[in-house]
């Protein structure tokens, strides 16, 4: 059946992810496509979280763009992956449209969203970022949560900036 066909494809892609073959991910995702079976966005996923253990951002880019070229939808966990595998290679920005782009399609990001997007910036040493992604999340009532704040405070860290980021009040409760 093509239902037991995706859920075989998903199951190896994920597999490749635990083993950082980003290759055999891509390689199984374009299979799909010769076998006549239909990916979905968990295939999608799969595919995107394997570039990303393997820190190929630009790929899980291409293939989050790719989904959507094919008019499959992606969802939080979609985004989530390509903003984490953003994080890996150092682009706050990426990761921030990302951010974005989630609102603009109504993707409701959640705390490992703007966790993500914050992590992305202590990434890159982007603290004044990772404190404005931070308030975001407040103002849009995600509670920030350990993972948050750790990543802010890493951020801050990396910009030797962690005495400014907590003086500026965005690390204490409001």
């Amino acid at each position: 059946s093509s239902d037991l066909n995706v859920i075989s494809y998903n199951a190896a892609m994920g597999a490749c992810e635990k083993g950082e073959q980003w290759e055999s991910a891509r390689r199984l995702l374009d299979a799909m496509w010769h076998n006549w079976v239909t990916a979905n966005v968990k295939s999608y996923s799969a595919a995107i979280s394997a570039c990303g253990s393997s820190a190929q951002w630009q790929r899980a880019v291409l293939i989050l763009d790719e989904m959507r070229s094919w008019h499959v939808v992606p969802n939080v966990i979609s985004y989530n992956a390509t903003m984490t595998a953003c994080e890996k290679g150092e682009q706050w920005e990426s990761a921030r449209r990302l951010l974005d782009a989630m609102g603009q399609s109504r993707v409701a990001a959640e705390g490992r969203s703007y966790s993500a997007a914050i992590s992305a910036c202590g990434s890159s040493a982007q603290w004044q970022r990772a404190v404005v992604i931070l308030d975001e999340m407040r103002s849009w009532h995600v509670v920030p949560n350990a993972i948050s704040y750790h990543a802010t405070l890493t951020a801050g860290q990396k910009g030797e900036q962690a005495a400014r980021a907590l003086g500026r009040g965005a690390l204490t409760e409001r």
